[in-house]
């Protein structure tokens, strides 16, 4: 599988089912506005900084580029293009218990969640409104910063980190 194939499939990844081990008390007030991603980790293969628009290569990708005989300048080259549709991510969360979880694909409006804190647990459960999914708790907040953990179901598992930081 190419490179960018590779990438592509990570982002898809990212449409999966959601879990964190909430540690920080949340409050509805703390999450209404619009957060955006700073920071995108696939554990052990690479890490997204958008703020710092670095690309780092972690255990598990250098193997398997070393095993390619890929370099990891040519590889973080062909991956800066499938990581700037993560500029175009974010999660909306309004004060009536409805927001937006937008991609960067497709119009927003595809997007339309509905989302309910709950402050006990310290989680943020949401239900897609247009396709019924199964609810998903997810989120942590920590520093102002909101964590989210992604468990990709595929040989075993993989974990993508996502940290969001609000924009207003």
């Amino acid at each position: 599988m190419t490179i960018m194939k590779k990438i592509a499939f990570f982002l898809s990844l990212i449409l999966l089912s959601f879990q964190i081990n909430a540690q920080t008390k949340i409050k509805k007030s703390d999450i209404i506005g619009k957060w955006v991603l700073a920071v995108e980790e696939f554990k052990n293969i690479v890490t997204y900084d958008l703020d710092k628009d670095s690309i780092i290569m972690g255990d598990s990708g250098k193997a398997n580029l070393s095993k390619a005989n890929i370099s990891i300048d040519s590889a973080t080259k062909s991956m800066r293009p499938a990581f700037e549709i993560m500029r175009q991510m974010f999660y909306q969360f309004n004060e009536d218990g409805t927001g937006e979880i937008y991609y960067g694909q497709g119009p927003a409006s595809d997007y339309k969640i509905s989302y309910i804190v709950d402050e006990e647990s310290s989680t943020i459960t949401t239900t897609d409104r247009h396709k019924k999914n199964e609810a998903q708790k997810i989120y942590k907040l920590k520093d102002k910063l909101l964590l989210i953990t992604i468990q990709t179901p595929q040989n075993g598992g993989m974990e993508i980190w996502s940290t969001l930081k609000k924009v207003q």
